[in-house]
């Protein structure tokens, strides 16, 4: 698109602060910040093993809860828990994902960050060196660094968090919803034996598992092979349904998963290199990021498109929805810049062709939400 091509750096770099890239500061970061509406539960990875995130001999030495911060004192939230082992342990990745994080990170000293997928991430602190680097797909068990005392730490111990669609939650119960149990406080166990680095499993492609019935989607009207994943990617956030997104597909590609634009965008959904680099990921699972992938393209898009929702809500007035098509077309820049929909043709003409392919033509008629597709209020903070 030619706008984009204009301001396509700088959507990156105004959104290169937002949650869903995590900085080296250590902000907090999250998957999917909605559950996943495909037929399995929040925090549920369906048929995938889950392990203990330490290898070896360890001891439980603090549970998650309210508690007084041993290091100054202060009365808060322990929003992990920490298992430590005489020498130095290895740190493996609970379950299989994406490294979305690995470096210093102020009081969690040096730590990574795992999306695995379906809203659960998983967070692994205090290490005293890592194995992975960020942009990283890890298998289950394999390690992604070694124990250590970084940060805000009295001792050295792994300090291991769980969040389900952006939200903390007690680790000891996600992992025994998951079948593996904790030794009680104090007690010891042994974790798994760590896999070779570089063992990521299968690199096959995998397609979600998404009902029919999981967005406001007339599915006849979207090609089989994107249909799975224009489903799942309506589940990223509220502000972005499913026919808000196959609409955007029609519009910047008709459906062509090989389109490349005069400007440089790639893709069914038109990524420019910048932007792609910075929300492409593997989400097929066929060993390679790529914008020109069906699966990896539609979720990117989506996660681009919940990125400028969030970044311009509550700072540009006007409805939410025209707002991100207007930034993911001509960039979040420029809507900051115009306060509102830029006076470009091509990104007028693109916000009202999409608003009006989601409400006509892919919204379903008994299950469309109103308020989303055509212009209601925008989604709950």
């Amino acid at each position: 698109m030619r706008a984009r091509a204009l301001l396509g750096v700088a959507a990156t770099v105004l959104l290169g602060g937002a949650a869903f890239l995590l900085p080296q500061t250590g902000t907090p970061g999250s998957s999917a910040p909605a559950a996943n509406a495909c037929g399995v539960l929040p925090g549920v990875l369906p048929d995938t093993p889950v392990r203990l995130p330490i290898a070896g001999a360890f001891a439980v030495t603090s549970e998650y809860g309210m508690r007084v911060n041993p290091t100054d004192g202060v009365y808060q939230l322990h929003g992990g828990i920490d298992l430590a082992s005489a020498a130095p342990a290895p740190i493996v990745a609970a379950a299989p994902g994406t490294v979305t994080f690995a470096g210093p990170a102020g009081d969690a000293g040096i730590m990574v960050v795992i999306d695995h997928g379906e809203s659960v991430t998983s967070r692994s602190m205090h290490m005293s060196r890592l194995t992975v680097r960020q942009g990283e797909v890890v298998a289950g068990g394999q390690q992604i660094g070694v124990q250590g005392s970084t940060g805000d730490s009295t001792g050295p111990h792994l300090h291991f968090e769980v969040k389900v669609a952006g939200r903390s939650v007690d680790p000891r119960a996600w992992l025994a919803g998951a079948g593996v149990t904790l030794p009680v406080l104090g007690g010891t166990g042994a974790g798994p034996q760590a896999l070779a680095a570089g063992a990521a499993g299968p690199r096959t492609a995998r397609v979600p598992r998404c009902g029919q019935d999981a967005a406001p989607l007339d599915a006849s009207r979207v090609p089989a092979e994107f249909l799975p994943w224009v489903i799942k990617a309506g589940t990223v956030c509220e502000a972005v349904p499913s026919s808000l997104v196959a609409a955007q597909i029609e519009a910047e590609s008709s459906w062509n998963p090989r389109a490349v634009s005069q400007a440089g965008a790639q893709g069914a959904s038109q990524f420019m290199p910048g932007t792609w680099a910075a929300y492409g990921r593997d989400d097929d699972g066929n060993g390679s990021a790529s914008p020109f992938d069906i699966g990896d393209a539609v979720l990117a898009q989506a996660r681009y498109n919940c990125a400028i929702a969030a970044a311009l809500r509550d700072l540009v007035p006007g409805d939410p929805t025209d707002l991100l098509l207007a930034g993911y077309n001509a960039g979040p820049g420029a809507v900051l810049m115009y306060r509102g929909i830029p006076p470009y043709a091509e990104t007028r003409d693109y916000v009202t062709r999409i608003r009006s392919l989601a409400r006509t033509t892919y919204a379903a008629v008994d299950t469309a939400r109103s308020d989303v597709v055509a212009g209601g209020p925008g989604p709950s903070r």
